[in-house]
């Protein structure tokens, strides 16, 4: 039986959870490419790609097309982005 996602879960969270649980130790201490960030997160390699283009997430530039991913950076980087939702609602309450 699948597992129901839950209405209040936050989607960075989750991404978080799902990114931690497939990353064993072996993955940690590698860099990754921007298809593997983009599977374990859940965006299309096309965000990935602009994120990386306005020096939005961290990465690591090889030359002029190649880039990696640090896992660990990638994560801690996730857990700045959560933002708390007001109480009693907001514009769609």
């Amino acid at each position: 039986m699948a597992k129901v996602k839950s209405i209040t879960e936050k989607p960075a969270e989750e991404a978080l959870r799902k990114l931690a649980r497939t990353m064993n130790q072996e993955i940690k201490n590698k860099l990754v490419d921007a298809y593997y960030i983009s599977a374990q997160l859940g965006f299309s390699i096309e965000t990935i790609r602009k994120w990386v283009q306005n020096k939005t997430i961290p990465h690591h530039r090889f030359g002029k097309r190649c880039v990696r991913f640090n896992p660990i950076e990638v994560e801690k980087w996730l857990k700045t982005k959560h933002v708390e939702a007001r109480e009693g609602g907001g514009r769609w309450a």
